[in-house]
């Protein structure tokens, strides 16, 4: 099953996508979040692309790492776009903003994906397995990052009653939480195990749950834990 062609989907508003490149991008996606991306060849993504040629990825994308970027750079145009929306609209409003308005900028934009597709969803199992290599995962997203490290800023903000070595490692989880919560609705919704509806309301409980890991209280374990490893608080 997993060297069959997909069939893409174009997103026409995104400059410098061609078809071909669209199809390719697609593929790996699909073969990287269901056989890891050591496991994929560039001959199994020209092949499940329909590309005859079989040096296509070589040719539109350099390297492994050339097509990873695309794939990043093809699904998070869009995401940040929203993003960047959603925190202006939130910044220029009178009423009071909470940490869960600032979850909603981090996790909705990525959540509004999850949507019926031709040739599946696998962009968020696609960012799992590159949590393997963290440094290029860091690299690779830096440039679709500000909106996200604005409202990550903001969310420090609202938490300084709390100390500030928490903070940071409570913050900081966010990103890997929200790739793990969407890859995991991702698999039940591309199996048919949810509903759009239900969907829906994963997404809302993964956005209780990120703010409870913000918000909950200090235990004395952690304080302790903190004390053994010499953390400045």
């Amino acid at each position: 099953m997993s060297g069959e062609s997909v069939t893409p989907q174009p997103k026409p508003d995104l400059p410098g996508f061609s078809q071909s490149k669209v199809a390719l991008i697609v593929a790996a996606e699909r073969l990287f979040a269901l056989n890891t991306i050591a496991g994929t060849s560039l001959r199994q993504i020209g092949e499940a692309a329909g590309q005859k040629n079989s040096a296509a990825v070589l040719y539109h994308f350099v390297s492994r790492n050339g097509i990873v970027r695309a794939i990043l750079d093809y699904r998070m145009g869009p995401i940040d776009q929203l993003r960047r929306q959603m925190l202006d609209d939130l910044l220029g409003r009178s009423a009071p903003i909470g940490i869960r308005d600032l979850l909603n900028v981090l996790v909705m934009p990525a959540a509004n994906e999850l949507r019926p597709r031709d040739g599946g969803n696998y962009y968020f199992r696609f960012l799992h397995q590159l949590f393997r290599n963290p440094a290029l995962l860091e690299e690779l997203l830096t440039p679709h990052a500000e909106a996200w490290l604005t409202a990550e800023g903001m969310v420090k903000e609202q938490l300084r009653w709390l100390p500030s070595e928490f903070v940071e490692v409570r913050v900081k989880s966010l990103g890997l939480q929200n790739i793990f919560w969407m890859s995991s609705i991702e698999n039940d919704f591309d199996t048919n195990r949810l509903s759009v509806q239900h969907v829906s309301f994963r997404v809302e409980c993964a956005i209780d749950a990120m703010h409870a890991s913000l918000i909950g209280p200090v235990s004395m374990e952690a304080l302790a834990a903190a004390a053994d490893a010499q953390v400045v608080l």
